[in-house]
């Protein structure tokens, strides 16, 4: 049996855990959600996904946390269903990431919703102001291992991003995009 037809057969009991769950604190569901962020340990994946369902500002069904994953901002993040996330990416919401159905972001992804300023030169730049910008990713995008998604991109739908790329502000519609800069390497019909 699939995972996935295991959480089909199991929704209601799922449902149930995520509601009890939800009554703990905020710093309590993030405190356990550190604790185990790092483990493989099933019971660990479960109260990953358990996380994220309760401190996201939407999350979706189906979604597979992996190890490691790191958040900032969750209240700023959105997921959809039958997400895959896996091990050690970070996530860094504040500016917003939305990230819709159907999406597998691969191991030791960046995701940030903002750029650094270097306007107020009497100030050093690690302390001038944030500028945010969301991101969003479409349905039915796959992204590659080690790709960094800039403030203020935006994936469309049934795209590739393959490994390393790095994908600054800007729109990439359907195909496959790699490099550093990202360009397109193939247009998808």
């Amino acid at each position: 049996m699939t995972g996935r037809s295991l959480y089909i057969r199991l929704a209601w009991f799922i449902e149930l855990v995520v509601s009890l769950y939800s009554i703990f604190p905020v710093f309590m569901r993030r405190g356990l959600y550190s604790f185990f962020c790092s483990s493989h340990w099933f019971l660990a994946k479960i109260i990953r996904y358990l996380s994220f369902r309760t401190l996201c500002k939407r999350c979706g069904s189906i979604v597979n946390i992996g190890a490691g994953v790191v958040v900032k901002n969750w209240d700023k993040l959105e997921i959809g269903n039958r997400v895959n996330i896996h091990e050690y990416c970070f996530i860094d919401a504040i500016g917003e990431i939305t990230i819709e159905d159907d999406v597998s972001i691969a191991h030791h992804t960046s995701l940030l919703s903002f750029e650094h300023g270097w306007s107020e030169i009497d100030k050093p730049i690690k302390y001038n102001a944030l500028t945010l910008k969301p991101v969003t990713i479409k349905s039915d995008v796959w992204v590659g291992c080690g790709v960094r998604i800039l403030a203020g991109t935006t994936i469309g739908t049934r795209t590739i991003i393959a490994a390393g790329a790095v994908l600054p502000s800007g729109e990439y519609s359907s195909g496959v995009y790699g490099g550093v800069p990202a360009r397109v390497l193939k247009v998808l019909d």
